[in-house]
C-alpha cells in the first residue's frame, strides 16, 4: 500500500471514529442541553418581558428596561456586593485553610486513611442537614454556641439575625462544610509531585 493510500485509509477511519464518538456523546450533550442551557436561554428570553407568575405571558417586550430597572435598584446592588463578598470570602478562607491543613498531611505518613474518614465526613453530610444543625447550634437563645459563650462570659450573639454577623456566619458554616473537598484536592496535587526536588 503506498503511502498516499494509507493516508486515506487513516483519515477515512479518523473521520469514521470521530463520527461514533459524537453519535455516542449526543444523548448526553442533548441531556446537557435540556437541563442546564434551556433553563438559561429560557430565563433570557423572559427577561426581556414583561413577564410575572400572576401574568404569565410574553405580550410586552421590555428589552434591557428589566436589567436598567434591576441595576437601579439599591437591594438589588447590596444583593450582589454580598454574593461578591460571600464567594471571595468562601473561596479564599478555603483555599488558605486547604492548602495549609493539605500541607500539614502530606507530611504524615501514619494513619493517613484515618485521617482522610474524619475529614470527609463533613463533606459526607447532606446541605440541608448542615445548614439545619448549625441553625441550632447558632439559635440565639437556646444554641449551644451561646450557652458556651455565656459560660466564658460573653453576651449571647444573633448569629444569624444580625446583619452584621450573618454574612460571616453562612461563611464559616459553608467553610466547615467544604474545606473537607478542598483539602483532598490540594493534598491530591501534593502528593502528585515529584519528590526528588524536596
Amino acid at each position: 500500500m503506498t503511502d498516499r493510500g494509507h493516508a486515506a485509509t487513516v483519515t477515512l477511519t479518523d473521520r469514521r471514529d470521530r463520527r461514533f464518538g459524537w453519535l455516542m456523546a449526543s444523548p448526553s450533550l442533548g441531556l446537557l442541553f435540556l437541563v442546564i442551557l434551556f433553563p438559561v436561554f429560557w430565563a433570557f428570553f423572559t427577561s426581556l418581558h414583561d413577564y410575572t407568575l400572576i401574568n404569565p405571558n410574553f405580550d410586552t417586550f421590555t428589552g434591557t428596561g428589566n436589567f436598567i430597572k434591576a441595576a437601579e435598584d439599591n437591594e438589588f446592588r447590596h444583593s450582589l456586593w454580598l454574593t461578591a463578598l460571600f464567594v471571595v470570602g468562601v473561596v479564599l478562607l478555603e483555599f488558605v485553610l486547604g492548602f495549609m491543613v493539605a500541607l500539614a498531611l502530606n507530611k504524615v505518613e501514619r494513619f493517613k486513611a484515618i485521617y482522610y474518614a474524619i475529614l470527609l465526613c463533613p463533606l459526607l453530610m447532606n446541605p440541608v442537614i448542615v445548614g439545619l444543625i448549625w441553625r441550632m447550634f447558632l439559635h440565639p437563645n437556646l444554641g449551644i454556641v451561646n450557652y458556651l459563650l455565656s459560660v466564658i462570659g460573653i453576651a449571647p450573639v444573633n448569629w444569624l439575625g444580625s446583619t452584621s454577623v450573618a454574612i460571616w456566619t453562612i461563611i464559616l458554616v459553608d467553610i466547615w462544610h467544604q474545606v473537607s473537598f478542598m483539602i483532598v484536592l490540594l493534598l491530591a496535587g501534593l502528593s502528585a509531585l515529584p519528590k526528588e526536588p524536596y
